[in-house]
């Protein structure tokens, strides 16, 4: 019966581990994952290796934990000594119910992505390969492919499938999925060799790091484009708000500000980072191709043919290393225009209380020029009284001008003193407008 010989499934699911913001707290329920397993197989190796009788035939598995500096990577591995029919595709889900993934807390962002590896042995005609992998796929994700690239290695037929919208755009959690199917016995061997297993390894490590900086980063924009675009139908209002409604708009603006400045510097890590990991990933490629290609010696008939692997670099870099560098140079002018416009309305909201102070000192005023005429009232029948010495009387308009002179020089000094503090606030009103201008025409 024709078929997939000695099916096996490998899962290499990859997380973050350390990093700022990233606590014990948040990566505890990992290290519980493996401890658990380690408990499950009476085992405290790394990796733990260990059969499964079975009925049909006995399971082999293998768990493995691996350290990548700041991420980890989980490698589960299980097999059976069977053989898949073309028609019972069905039976792969045997070999991922022995494989426990990891779950996630929804609040929980740690996950990098992973990639399942379904391989064995046969050497039927292409059309039925073709029909055999799509079911396969389909039983394993639980939905159909959307896109796919193909390869060879070690004469074996290699199927990258995955589900996106757009076929450069990073997939759909737990869509990724190499299908290989080897020509004999010996080549799924060598394949299976540990060296060859860390290489995919490594290589699907720098792949998630880019497709998870790639993806971050977009939520980065997002935030930026709609935090900013809330600000935007107020700007021409704020000559019309009230000292209270400006002191709200400028609280809101140095919010977005503080948010707009630590989304466009995660852009530019996220950037850094896909750039120091790209340049890994094609070093691995390398490291690959040459592993692949002293393989091939063994058996003359064996090919290789990785450009599907090579073409990931190159749209990494085509796609989303240009995305993310436009995005940074685009968004950073908006930091300038947002700075500008939270002290504009911090120049406000201090013309406004200048306003509202000058106001008062002429109501000051005015009250003292009340209490000073009255004074002058008295003041007047004072005149009226015989002064000794010389029983001279002061006339009535000295006594006036003498009651009221005081009363009109504070008044003047109070509303010269208000007056001068607004306009000195209104010309620094006018510098900060006028460095605005100048600096949206430099950009």
């Amino acid at each position: 019966m024709a078929g997939l010989q000695y099916p096996t499934l490998d899962l290499f699911y990859y997380y973050i581990k350390e990093g700022l913001g990233i606590t014990s707290e948040k990566t505890k329920h990992f290290d519980e994952y493996w401890a658990n397993l380690q408990a499950e197989n009476n085992s405290k190796t790394n990796p733990i290796e260990f059969d499964i009788p079975d009925a049909h035939g006995d399971f082999s598995s293998i768990l493995m934990r691996q350290n990548f500096g700041d991420s980890n990577c989980f490698y589960l591995d299980c097999s059976q000594d069977i053989l898949i029919p073309h028609d019972s595709p069905k039976l792969i889900t045997r070999l991922k119910d022995k494989l426990k993934l990891p779950k996630l807390p929804k609040d929980n962002n740690l996950c990098l992505g992973y990639t399942w590896i379904i391989s064995g042995w046969l050497d039927d005609e292409d059309d039925l390969n073709q029909s055999l992998a799509k079911g396969l796929y389909k039983e394993l994700v639980g939905a159909e492919w959307r896109h796919t690239r193909e390869g060879k290695f070690l004469g074996a037929r290699v199927i990258e499938a995955w589900r996106s919208y757009l076929e450069w755009e990073a997939p759909e959690l737990g869509s990724h999925v190499l299908i290989i199917f080897y020509p004999d016995e010996k080549a799924f061997a060598r394949a299976s060799d540990e060296s060859m297993i860390k290489i995919w390894m490594s290589l699907l490590f720098y792949r998630h790091k880019i497709w998870y900086s790639y993806e971050q980063s977009r939520h980065n924009k997002e935030k930026i484009r709609n935090n900013f675009n809330q600000i935007i139908p107020h700007l021409e209002r704020h000559n019309q708000y009230t000292l209270e409604e400006l002191r709200e708009s400028l609280e809101t603006n140095q919010r977005t500000l503080t948010t707009y400045s630590i989304d466009l510097n995660a852009i530019g890590i996220h950037e850094h980072s896909l750039n120091t990991n790209l340049d890994n990933y094609n070093a691995v490629i390398k490291q690959f191709i040459s592993t692949a290609n002293d393989g091939c010696l063994i058996n003359k008939f064996w090919t290789n043919d990785l450009k599907f692997l090579e073409e990931f670099g190159r749209i990494a870099k085509v796609k989303y290393k240009r995305q993310l560098e436009k995005d940074y140079a685009t968004l950073t002018p908006g930091l300038a225009v947002l700075t500008g416009l939270t002290e504009t309305i911090r120049g406000l909201i201090e013309v406004r209380q200048a306003e509202i102070d000058r106001q008062q000192n002429i109501t000051i005023a005015i009250v003292g020029l009340g209490l000073s005429a009255s004074s002058a009232a008295v003041g007047i029948s004072a005149t009226q009284v015989y002064q000794p010495g010389d029983n001279q009387r002061i006339s009535w308009q000295e006594g006036l001008g003498y009651s009221l002179a005081p009363a009109i020089v504070i008044g003047i000094s109070l509303i010269l003193v208000g007056t001068k503090d607004w306009c000195t606030k209104f010309q620094k009103l006018k510098q900060a407008k006028s460095t605005k201008l100048i600096s949206s025409e430099k950009d």
